[in-house]
């Protein structure tokens, strides 16, 4: 007969006594020795580590807890770390893995890109732009696109035609003429020229391009929509358009630096508020931004410390007599003829800065109250030419 094996466990702590133990609960502890980290279940070696190998020890700390065998307070307690840190340890080794433990950023080459450049990118890929162009909005190697766009299984089309933004006059030269596209393929919504986005009332691209300071002002994009509020003020655009007024601001004012809401979007949406009888940027609160931010051809009207921040972004450049000295001129200069003799016109208003003003009557309010007068400069037709304030 055969002599049977005898089978050993596991040796129980035999170096240390049990007040040497550091326990984590009745079932589970573990006993530092010589520079090593010995974990123990039910007197049986589970984990043997060395204790300044970080990420082993945070995988352990981890895995006791996803194992069962301890909650988060007593595996932080016993470990030194708070229980916040052991939830963190814990979401970066689930969404990340074991790689992820440790301390600092990885040197290397990024494993793929995160969730926005990725979002970016497929919204790119279905536009149709080349990798070279999507590399460079994205601010990463060419290679880079290709091996993300490998690893999410997408691959261009063997026929088609690729949307650079920056052509050569010889490649302009050699492009053939596209083939034809049935009327079921086209889209819907014409994308306007200037924006990544292919939904007008989500603009988180252009939104994304503003904070990475390459967007000095969104463009318009409208929605199809068959009912549309307070659209009756979009009639006023083209003598908006016509009159001058944003070449002015642009000539003054050159710009107000990288922005979703730039200089010509912060005019229009004063000019069109104006017109809708929204008196101060406080009133727009009262309203929809979304429905307003339709009118404009925005996802969202800007909020209102987004227009206190532009307006006073433009009065501490301090041309507000230059802008209306341009604006007269660019009206004389229209209607010449006009200017033989002015009216002028003042309108008491009441006062709410800081100077020391004199009260006066205020009609609609039947008080007296520190006021201001307006004095309107008009031509003989009556149109207005500038503004004068004074007490």
């Amino acid at each position: 007969m055969s002599t049977p094996v005898q089978q050993t466990d596991l040796p129980v702590d035999p170096v240390l006594p049990p007040s040497g133990r550091a326990h984590v609960n009745d079932r589970l502890w573990f006993v530092d020795h010589d520079g090593w980290r010995i974990v123990y279940l039910c007197g049986i070696v589970l984990y043997r580590f060395m204790v300044d190998d970080l990420v082993m020890l945070r995988f352990v700390a981890v895995s006791l807890r996803l194992d069962g065998h301890a909650n988060q307070p007593e595996i932080a307690a016993a470990f030194g770390h708070s229980v916040r840190t052991q939830a963190r340890w814990e979401r970066i080794y689930r969404e990340e893995g074991i790689q992820d433990l440790g301390d600092g950023k990885p040197t290397g080459r990024p494993r793929a890109l995160d969730e926005t450049r990725r979002a970016l990118l497929l919204r790119w890929f279905q536009q149709g732009l080349s990798n070279r162009e999507v590399a460079r909005r994205l601010g990463v190697d060419e290679s880079c696109v290709r091996r993300e766009l490998k690893r999410l299984g997408l691959e261009r089309p063997k026929t088609g035609f690729l949307v650079e933004i920056e052509d050569s006059e010889e490649e302009e030269e050699k492009e053939e003429e596209p083939e034809e596209i049935e009327e079921s393929d086209r889209p819907r919504t014409s994308i306007p020229c200037g924006t990544g986005d292919l939904d007008p009332e989500d603009r988180v691209i252009d939104r994304w391009l503003a904070r990475m300071g390459v967007l000095d002002d969104a463009v318009p994009f409208f929605a199809d929509a068959e009912q549309l509020s307070r659209a009756g003020v979009l009639l006023a655009v083209p003598l908006l358009v016509s009159s001058g007024v944003l070449g002015v601001f642009k000539r003054l004012f050159g710009s107000l630096g990288p922005a979703f809401y730039g200089l010509r979007t912060t005019v229009v949406c004063l000019f069109l508020t104006a017109l809708l009888r929204i008196k101060r940027p406080e009133n727009i609160k009262e309203y929809n931004p979304a429905e307003l931010g339709r009118i404009v051809g925005l996802d969202r009207m800007p909020e209102v410390k987004t227009l206190r921040r532009k307006l006073a972004a433009l009065a501490s450049a301090k041309k507000g007599e230059e802008l209306m000295r341009a604006l007269a001129e660019l009206r004389i200069e229209a209607n010449p003829d006009l200017v033989g003799y002015l009216y002028v016109d003042g309108h008491t208003r009441e006062y709410h800065g800081k100077h020391p003003l004199g009260k006066s009557h205020i009609t609609g309010r039947r008080i007296s109250a520190p006021a201001a007068t307006d004095n309107w400069l008009g031509d003989e037709r009556g149109d207005p030419l500038f503004l004068v304030t004074s007490e």
